[in-house]
């Protein structure tokens, strides 16, 4: 059996169904099935990131002003998952953005059409920030989801960006931010540098994340609640049973 991790008893009873609800011999079918199968994706990945935000709290420093290496790696950890979901949420709109055929199929729209009111003006919500077509905070939010994934999620070569936040986080005046931190090991484990992170940490400044981390929280909670609604309704649209597995 899996060890045990916090949260992981919390996981609601084992069931299947047959595998292919997921494969149709229609090929206009299969790219709304594959649609599905990747909003699922988004789903476990946006959670898995969620997860480990969250139970990295457990280890924060006493003070955002201590200077020792496992305050600075908590840091460091802390501001990559905060990254990651906001890359995560970034290639969730490109998702939806990029597949209108799909979201705009009869089988997409009846399974739309089988969740909640709420989830479906959420839905819309989304289909809307990802055209642009929204309020301006709305807009601000995926702005700033793009330029994180583009220049501090995933892309390590836009290297000027990176340049950018450490010179940013370099010219506050806090006794932390005066020197260019680094434990020099002779692992991984032992090892880490500290002023890189210090540098992606000034992106996230230099761009006003945190101004906006309250929405982002709400965009996160929101797509996973509607997430759980939509393949609910996807398996009861496309005729297939759960079966509850004895473990």
């Amino acid at each position: 059996m899996c060890r045990q991790l916090p949260d992981f008893d919390s996981l609601a009873p084992l069931e299947s169904c047959d595998p292919s609800v997921f494969v149709s011999g229609d090929r206009a079918e299969q790219e709304v099935l594959d649609f599905i199968l990747s909003l699922a994706l988004v789903f476990n990945d946006i959670k898995n990131i969620y997860w480990a935000t969250i139970h990295m709290d457990a280890f924060a420093p006493q003070s955002v002003e201590e200077i020792s290496p496992s305050a600075g790696q908590f840091a460091g950890m802390k501001n990559h998952l905060i990254r990651l979901l906001c890359s995560t949420l970034s290639e969730f709109i490109r998702l939806v953005r990029d597949n209108e055929t799909s979201r705009s199929s009869a089988l997409f729209t009846a399974v739309i059409g089988r969740c909640p009111a709420a989830q479906r003006r959420y839905w819309n919500d989304i289909v809307e920030v990802s055209k642009g077509g929204v309020s301006d905070e709305s807009n601000d939010v995926r702005e700033l989801l793009v330029k994180i994934r583009n220049n501090a999620g995933y892309h390590y070569f836009q290297v000027s960006a990176l340049g950018e936040g450490y010179r940013h986080f370099i010219s506050r005046d806090q006794r932390s931010r005066r020197r260019a931190y680094v434990s020099r090991g002779g692992s991984m484990k032992e090892s880490r540098y500290y002023f890189a992170d210090a540098a992606a940490q000034g992106i996230w400044e230099m761009w006003e994340g945190e101004r906006m981390s309250d929405a982002i929280g709400k965009m996160v909670e929101a797509t996973n609640g509607f997430l759980i609604y939509l393949m609910t309704a996807f398996a009861a649209i496309r005729g297939f049973a759960w079966r509850s597995e004895t473990q």
